[in-house]
């Protein structure tokens, strides 16, 4: 019994301890830990683009934008082109470590405040800054594998742009009064503007017209003929029916060389010197006539050695209804016959020259149809009389 009652009271005494220790653990007070979170930078180099955290954190949301496009077109060799670019940051944080960088030949920045691998830039937030880019064609090509990038923080790849533009040739362009090369050259012919060599193309103000050439002894605007037989022909004498100055034509000289800025059968004659005609001349030679109501066309070889004030050759007595000089006609040019005749004892086409011309201006030049006898039929073929007119044309 007495056992009993000594195990009950040591059961009570583990209970009342277990309670006190109980009571003294809950008065203790708790601890907190507070753990501030790291603020993070990074780039979007897209609109609303979050950077790579995705968090809170502070942001530089970059967007490169293109003023006026990426493609420069056509740039003509020796000049350039420029497209103007903007780098802006609409995020809450700087854009560290900005540069510019380009890929492509023949380009080149310029008015950058965007900064450059070697010299950095920081864009802060709310800012942007700007550059261009300039191409300058060496040659008739297209821009290939071009592209301007803008790195900021390392990340470049969403702020770049593509870049394209083509190398063009000169052109053609209309000046007051004549045509020319854009880059200020001039062309030795009408046929040098028509079929140009080397980095100029027949492109721009084209067509038939007033075009300045540069001849040995400067330059003269001329007309040419750019359509007609492949185009590219040059006007180089025009005889008028009526010329008040038919007198000075037995001339080896140029002469009146203002009538030959136009193609209009009016006013008076004209003429280049003979050492010009000659320097034109590579293809062939086209004689337009008029004569009554015909309008003959020949052409002769350009072996033909022009001489306006001497006897024919046999190239310069043989005339062609085309420009591929088959079936010719040749002629037996009578004494007095100068420059290019066909006239064959009773009939010609054109002869451009007669030695009568200063004592007679009537005979200057003469045209016909190829009949026999009709170019002087009532002297209507020769220079003074009729509707007998002429252009001498090269090429």
């Amino acid at each position: 019994m007495r056992q009993k009652h000594s195990r009950l009271k040591l059961l009570a005494a583990s209970l009342l301890a277990l309670v006190a220790a109980s009571a003294s653990a809950q008065s203790t007070s708790p601890t907190y830990i507070y753990r501030q979170a790291t603020p993070t930078l990074s780039v979007a180099s897209a609109p609303g683009a979050q950077g790579s955290s995705g968090g809170a954190g502070l942001q530089a949301q970059v967007q490169l934008t293109a003023a006026a496009g990426t493609d420069f077109g056509s740039v003509t060799v020796g000049s350039s082109g420029t497209l103007a670019f903007s780098y802006a940051n609409t995020g809450n944080a700087a854009a560290a470590g900005t540069y510019v960088s380009l890929v492509g030949a023949d380009l080149t920045l310029s008015s950058n405040s965007c900064g450059t691998q070697a010299n950095p830039v920081s864009v802060a937030a709310g800012q942007s800054c700007s550059f261009s880019v300039n191409y300058a064609p060496l040659a008739l090509q297209t821009l290939t594998g071009a592209s301007v990038t803008v790195t900021s923080n390392g990340t470049p790849a969403s702020s770049s742009k593509t870049l394209s533009g083509a190398g063009a040739s000169t052109g053609i362009g209309q000046y007051p009064g004549y045509r020319a090369w854009t880059d200020g050259s001039l062309a030795s012919s009408c046929n040098g503007y028509r079929n140009p060599t080397g980095l100029k193309g027949y492109t721009g103000a084209t067509g038939d017209g007033v075009y300045r050439v540069q001849l040995a002894g400067g330059a003269q605007d001329l007309y040419c003929d750019m359509t007609n037989d492949g185009g590219g022909w040059t006007m180089v004498m025009k005889g008028v029916v009526g010329a008040t100055n038919a007198s000075s034509w037995a001339t080896t000289a140029s002469l009146n060389t203002s009538a030959l800025s136009s193609n209009a059968l009016t006013g008076a004659a004209g003429k280049l010197q003979d050492s010009d005609i000659n320097a034109l001349k590579t293809t062939a030679y086209r004689l337009n006539g008029t004569y009554n109501s015909t309008t003959p066309v020949r052409y002769v070889a350009s072996s033909c050695v022009y001489a306006h004030t001497s006897s024919p050759s046999a190239a310069c007595a043989t005339t062609y209804p085309s420009v591929g000089l088959t079936g010719g006609r040749v002629g037996s040019p009578a004494a007095s016959s100068r420059g290019i005749s066909d006239w064959n004892g009773g009939s010609m086409y054109l002869q451009t020259s007669d030695a009568r011309a200063a004592s007679t201006p009537d005979y200057s030049w003469m045209v016909g149809d190829g009949a026999s006898g009709t170019y002087n039929g009532g002297g209507a073929g020769y220079a003074g009389t009729g509707m007998t007119s002429f252009i001498l044309w090269v090429k």
